[in-house]
This record gives C-alpha cells, structure tokens and sequence, in this order.
C-alpha cells in the first residue's frame, strides 16, 4: 500500500493522495480541472453551473427556503404526520415519515447553499413524486400535494436541467 504524500510536497498544483482498500483516490481542489475525465469532479461543476446561472440560483434558493421549512414539520408535528402516512398507506410509516423529515431538511440546506445540487434535486424529486401519488392522487388531498408538491418536482427538474448546461 502506498503513502500519501503531504499536500505542497511536490509544487504548488500536487494533490493529496489518500490510499485506500479499493484505489487511491485523488482530492479535486475547488477550481481543479480534472484531466482524468473522471467523476471525481462533477460535484463541483455541476455546483459552479448552478451558481453562475441566476434562473437556477434563484429557483434553487427559493426551493431550498420551503423545503427546509417543510422538513421540520415532520418532528414537530409527529403524530399527526405519522397519522397521515399510515392512512397514504406507505411500507414502514414511522421511518419513511423521519427519511422524509431529514431529506427535506438537509436537502433544502443544499439547494440554498448551492452545494450538491443535482444528488439533492434527484432525491427532493423522488419524494415529490410520492406525495403526489399517494396523497394528492391517492387520497385526493389539494393542499399542499396537488399544488406545492407539483411545483416542487418542476423546481428539482428545473435545477437538474440547469446542472447539465
């Protein structure tokens, strides 16, 4: 197994190389091309492609504000939320209603920080497209699953399609 090397030991551009059990992998600098065409970079692309696009910064800001406010509902309110997730009748309500508390949570944190947008976007989606299907369409309720949740996907596909620019 091979040593890292110390970060600066080998010119102002070396990298630090941390080995592990599978590969070494190489830490991309913020602002590093990565020449290697590998994935290691694509947070950061994707994160700068957002950031430098105003439509996709505010939609980003503005989704990530209502689903931070939302997320939190989910433990203050636990017993009538967990309620309405046994009646949607979802597999294992109890962890699906705190999964879906701390995905709203985090992931609006990320949408406003503009950090990890794409992986975020994708699993906001995913939710959004649950509470539709077993709230809005399933049990008919308008508000919020037939108005704010569609909104919500169109904001998270929006900031998909603004990442791949």
């Amino acid at each position: 197994m091979r040593r890292g090397r110390a970060a600066g030991t080998s010119g102002a551009g070396a990298r630090r190389e941390l080995p592990t059990c599978a590969r070494d992998l190489r830490l991309v600098r913020d602002g590093d091309s990565d020449p290697g065409g590998s994935a290691e970079g694509l947070p950061h692309r994707f994160d700068a492609a957002i950031r430098g696009d105003d439509v996709a910064t505010r939609v980003a800001v503005a989704s990530g504000v209502v689903f931070f406010f939302v997320g939190p509902v989910k433990f203050l309110s636990h017993a009538w939320e967990l309620r309405h997730f046994r009646i949607f009748g979802l597999p294992w309500p109890a962890a699906m209603e705190i999964l879906a508390g701390v995905f709203e949570t985090v992931g609006g944190s990320l949408l406003v920080l503009r950090r990890l947008v794409p992986p975020s976007a994708v699993v906001l989606a995913v939710t959004m497209v649950v509470a539709i299907v077993t709230s809005g369409i399933g049990h008919g309720d308008v508000i919020p699953s037939l108005t704010l949740a569609p909104a919500l996907l169109v904001a998270m596909l929006v900031l998909l399609d603004r990442a791949r620019r």
